[in-house]
């Protein structure tokens, strides 16, 4: 059996006939790439495949330098996979996501694409499972053993999460912007999706104002309204 190694090449077997597994935790480099749901980032050479959601890869893509991906390695019997996120939150709640039965790492990057982690934290706070059930591949069964098997520890983690926010009022600021520009990315493909030009996405997800506690399919249909004159 073979392993995904630290420099992103397999390892072989170690003298016991055992797989080595070496954790990829954290990424730095260039984005050059993006191909359905994937970014290649180059870290001295090397390209890494990570599984983004595709608003955070049209993010990456425009931004200038260097980036910084804190990352999830899976295993599987099909191979080793990387899954990127910009912020420690995010790659926690994906960690805790992936413990519920029913929800792959597909399933838990659809609801992270779908809700930011701060709504999350409410929606499953209001074991509002309908609403966590409309997020892509996830069905009301699951949603409600996500709602359950989650509560208690989202409930911590939202009190850290708070705290962290109280604490560093910039870093609040650049990461509530940041949601923002990958909800105004998410909302523009989609709009292209359905047949609008780049500049008239765009302009119509321009004329939203967009609150904390906004998501992306409301973002999607205050921009419609917008287009239509409504």
């Amino acid at each position: 059996m073979r392993a995904f190694d630290s420099e992103g090449t397999y390892a072989t077997n170690n003298s016991r006939g055992k797989a080595v597994y070496r954790m990829i935790s954290y990424l730095r480099g260039m984005v050059y790439e993006h191909d359905g749901g994937t970014v290649i980032v180059d870290v001295n050479g090397v390209g890494y495949e990570v599984n983004v959601t595709n608003a955070l890869a049209s993010y990456l893509l425009s931004s200038d330098g260097e980036v910084e991906l804190y990352v999830h390695t899976h295993f599987s019997d099909s191979g080793a996979a990387l899954y990127g996120f910009l912020y420690r939150d995010e790659l926690a709640v994906f960690k805790n996501l992936i413990t519920v039965s029913g929800i792959g790492p597909k399933g838990a990057m659809s609801i992270l694409s779908t809700f930011s982690v701060r709504d999350l934290f409410m929606r499953v706070a209001a074991e509002d499972a309908k609403s966590i059930s409309t997020a892509p591949g996830i069905g009301a069964k699951t949603a409600q053993k996500l709602v359950i098997e989650l509560k208690d520890k989202f409930r911590l983690m939202a009190v850290t999460y708070k705290d962290i926010e109280s604490d560093n009022e910039e870093a609040s600021e650049k990461h509530e912007e940041t949601r923002h520009e990958l909800m105004k990315a998410e909302a523009a493909e989609a709009l292209m999706a359905l047949g609008y030009s780049k500049q008239e996405a765009k302009t119509s997800i321009g004329k939203v104002e967009i609150d904390e506690s906004m998501t992306v399919e409301e973002l999607i249909k205050e921009a419609l309204r917008a287009r239509k004159g409504f």
